[in-house]
Protein backbone atom coordinates (compact mmCIF):
# COMPACT_ATOMS: atom_id res chain seq x y z
CA UNK A 1 0.00 0.00 0.00
CA UNK A 2 1.47 3.21 -0.54
CA UNK A 3 0.70 6.10 1.90
CA UNK A 4 1.14 9.65 0.71
CA UNK A 5 3.06 12.31 3.62
CA UNK A 6 2.34 15.80 2.98
CA UNK A 7 2.91 19.06 4.73
CA UNK A 8 0.08 21.42 5.46
CA UNK A 9 -0.27 25.04 3.39
CA UNK A 10 0.75 28.26 4.50
CA UNK A 11 -0.92 29.66 7.48
CA UNK A 12 0.09 32.83 9.42
CA UNK A 13 3.74 32.67 10.80
CA UNK A 14 3.79 36.45 11.77
CA UNK A 15 6.50 38.27 10.39
CA UNK A 16 5.66 41.20 12.60
CA UNK A 17 9.48 41.39 14.16
CA UNK A 18 8.14 42.81 17.67
CA UNK A 19 5.74 39.91 18.52
CA UNK A 20 7.20 37.38 16.31
CA UNK A 21 9.01 35.26 19.08
CA UNK A 22 5.67 35.08 21.36
CA UNK A 23 3.40 34.28 18.56
CA UNK A 24 5.91 31.58 17.70
CA UNK A 25 6.27 29.90 20.97
CA UNK A 26 1.93 29.86 21.32
CA UNK A 27 1.78 28.20 17.85
CA UNK A 28 5.15 25.75 18.44
CA UNK A 29 3.02 25.02 22.19
CA UNK A 30 -0.53 24.81 20.76
CA UNK A 31 -1.41 27.60 22.94
CA UNK A 32 -3.17 28.76 19.33
CA UNK A 33 -4.13 27.96 16.43
CA UNK A 34 -3.86 29.46 13.35
CA UNK A 35 -6.32 29.23 10.45
CA UNK A 36 -5.09 28.52 6.87
CA UNK A 37 -4.38 30.96 4.31
CA UNK A 38 -4.86 28.30 1.62
CA UNK A 39 -8.19 27.06 2.75
CA UNK A 40 -9.02 24.15 -0.03
CA UNK A 41 -5.92 24.44 -1.90
CA UNK A 42 -5.07 21.06 -1.86
CA UNK A 43 -7.12 18.41 -3.80
CA UNK A 44 -5.96 15.08 -2.82
CA UNK A 45 -4.95 12.20 -5.35
CA UNK A 46 -6.69 9.76 -2.85
CA UNK A 47 -10.17 9.17 -1.84
CA UNK A 48 -8.80 8.85 1.66
CA UNK A 49 -6.91 11.67 3.72
CA UNK A 50 -6.29 11.54 7.10
CA UNK A 51 -4.93 15.07 8.47
CA UNK A 52 -3.95 16.94 12.25
CA UNK A 53 -6.86 18.08 14.02
CA UNK A 54 -5.37 21.36 14.16
CA UNK A 55 -7.28 24.08 11.97
CA UNK A 56 -4.22 24.88 9.77
CA UNK A 57 -4.33 20.80 8.33
CA UNK A 58 -7.84 20.31 7.92
CA UNK A 59 -8.70 24.18 5.95
CA UNK A 60 -6.56 22.99 3.49
CA UNK A 61 -8.16 20.19 1.85
CA UNK A 62 -10.40 21.13 -0.68
CA UNK A 63 -14.00 20.16 -0.16
CA UNK A 64 -15.57 16.99 -2.25
CA UNK A 65 -17.99 14.56 -1.33
CA UNK A 66 -15.60 12.05 -2.33
CA UNK A 67 -12.98 12.33 -0.26
CA UNK A 68 -13.56 11.09 3.50
CA UNK A 69 -11.35 13.47 5.62
CA UNK A 70 -10.50 11.55 8.95
CA UNK A 71 -9.10 13.71 11.42
CA UNK A 72 -6.40 12.43 14.61
CA UNK A 73 -4.38 13.65 17.30
CA UNK A 74 -1.79 11.47 16.38
CA UNK A 75 -1.03 13.96 13.27
CA UNK A 76 -1.18 17.35 15.44
CA UNK A 77 1.58 19.45 15.71
CA UNK A 78 4.34 17.43 18.47
CA UNK A 79 4.15 20.52 20.99
CA UNK A 80 7.23 21.91 22.96
CA UNK A 81 8.28 25.29 24.95
CA UNK A 82 10.21 27.14 22.91
CA UNK A 83 10.76 29.75 26.01
CA UNK A 84 12.16 27.59 28.14
CA UNK A 85 15.17 26.76 25.42
CA UNK A 86 15.84 30.30 23.37
CA UNK A 87 15.34 33.80 24.19
CA UNK A 88 13.31 36.16 22.40
CA UNK A 89 16.96 37.74 21.34
CA UNK A 90 18.31 34.49 19.66
CA UNK A 91 14.56 33.89 18.10
CA UNK A 92 14.96 37.31 16.41
CA UNK A 93 18.72 37.03 14.75
CA UNK A 94 18.36 32.75 14.59
CA UNK A 95 14.82 32.24 13.59
CA UNK A 96 13.49 29.12 12.33
CA UNK A 97 17.43 27.73 12.62
CA UNK A 98 17.20 28.06 16.41
CA UNK A 99 13.59 26.11 16.24
CA UNK A 100 14.76 23.05 15.00
CA UNK A 101 17.99 23.02 17.27
CA UNK A 102 15.81 23.40 20.17
CA UNK A 103 13.39 20.88 18.72
CA UNK A 104 15.96 18.42 18.32
CA UNK A 105 17.63 19.06 21.41
CA UNK A 106 13.97 18.69 23.44
CA UNK A 107 13.98 15.43 21.38
CA UNK A 108 16.88 13.59 22.06
CA UNK A 109 16.68 14.75 25.76
CA UNK A 110 12.93 13.30 25.87
CA UNK A 111 12.04 16.81 27.10
CA UNK A 112 9.32 17.81 24.65
CA UNK A 113 5.34 18.46 25.59
CA UNK A 114 5.16 14.86 24.85
CA UNK A 115 7.30 11.38 25.57
CA UNK A 116 9.44 10.11 22.72
CA UNK A 117 7.53 6.82 23.73
CA UNK A 118 3.95 8.59 23.25
CA UNK A 119 5.09 10.18 19.89
CA UNK A 120 6.23 6.37 18.57
CA UNK A 121 3.16 5.02 20.01
CA UNK A 122 0.91 7.68 17.88
CA UNK A 123 2.94 6.79 14.62
CA UNK A 124 2.97 3.01 15.30
CA UNK A 125 -1.26 3.26 15.87
CA UNK A 126 -1.51 5.13 12.82
CA UNK A 127 0.75 3.27 10.34
CA UNK A 128 -1.78 0.35 11.80
CA UNK A 129 -4.98 2.13 11.56
CA UNK A 130 -4.41 2.83 8.07
CA UNK A 131 -3.03 -0.64 7.19
CA UNK A 132 -5.77 -1.93 9.15
CA UNK A 133 -8.89 -0.07 7.54
CA UNK A 134 -7.68 0.86 3.99
CA UNK A 135 -5.01 -1.52 3.25
CA UNK A 136 -5.91 -1.51 -0.69
CA UNK A 137 -6.26 2.09 -1.08
CA UNK A 138 -3.80 4.99 -1.94
CA UNK A 139 -4.07 6.88 1.52
CA UNK A 140 -2.46 11.02 1.74
CA UNK A 141 -1.65 11.84 5.44
CA UNK A 142 -1.59 15.82 6.21
CA UNK A 143 0.68 16.85 9.18
CA UNK A 144 3.01 19.12 10.35
CA UNK A 145 6.64 19.32 9.75
CA UNK A 146 8.12 18.00 12.80
CA UNK A 147 5.33 15.76 13.08
CA UNK A 148 6.39 14.32 9.02
CA UNK A 149 9.86 14.14 9.78
CA UNK A 150 9.71 12.04 13.52
CA UNK A 151 7.31 9.62 10.97
CA UNK A 152 9.81 9.90 7.93
CA UNK A 153 12.53 9.10 10.59
CA UNK A 154 10.66 6.01 12.16
CA UNK A 155 9.99 4.61 8.74
CA UNK A 156 13.16 4.56 7.03
CA UNK A 157 15.45 3.99 10.11
CA UNK A 158 13.08 0.75 10.28
CA UNK A 159 12.27 2.25 13.74
CA UNK A 160 15.63 2.48 14.89
CA UNK A 161 15.60 6.24 16.24
CA UNK A 162 13.16 5.20 19.54
CA UNK A 163 16.25 3.59 20.31
CA UNK A 164 18.95 5.56 19.05
CA UNK A 165 17.27 9.05 19.26
CA UNK A 166 20.38 11.35 18.14
CA UNK A 167 19.48 9.77 14.36
CA UNK A 168 16.68 12.89 14.29
CA UNK A 169 19.97 14.87 13.32
CA UNK A 170 20.06 13.15 10.12
CA UNK A 171 16.32 14.58 9.45
CA UNK A 172 16.46 17.44 10.65
CA UNK A 173 18.95 19.74 9.82
CA UNK A 174 19.64 23.20 12.00
CA UNK A 175 20.09 24.98 8.45
CA UNK A 176 17.85 23.32 5.99
CA UNK A 177 14.12 23.90 6.14
CA UNK A 178 12.05 21.01 6.79
CA UNK A 179 9.47 20.53 4.17
CA UNK A 180 8.20 23.50 2.35
CA UNK A 181 4.23 24.15 2.54
CA UNK A 182 2.72 21.29 0.37
CA UNK A 183 5.48 19.14 0.32
CA UNK A 184 5.29 15.09 0.30
CA UNK A 185 7.02 12.10 0.35
CA UNK A 186 5.66 8.92 -0.26
CA UNK A 187 6.71 5.17 0.97
CA UNK A 188 5.34 1.75 0.79
CA UNK A 189 4.09 -0.29 3.39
Amino acid sequence: MKITFKKIFKYNLNKDKTYAFEYACKVLSQQIDPISLETGKYVPKSNIVFCSTLKRAEQCIARNRKIKIIKVSELDEIPFNLEKKCTKIRFNKEGSVVVRRVFKKLFIKDQLMKSRKLIFSEIKNLILLIKKSYPNEKVVVISHSFRLKCIQAYLETDGQIEKYPRLINNYIKDNEKTFDFGEEFSVEI
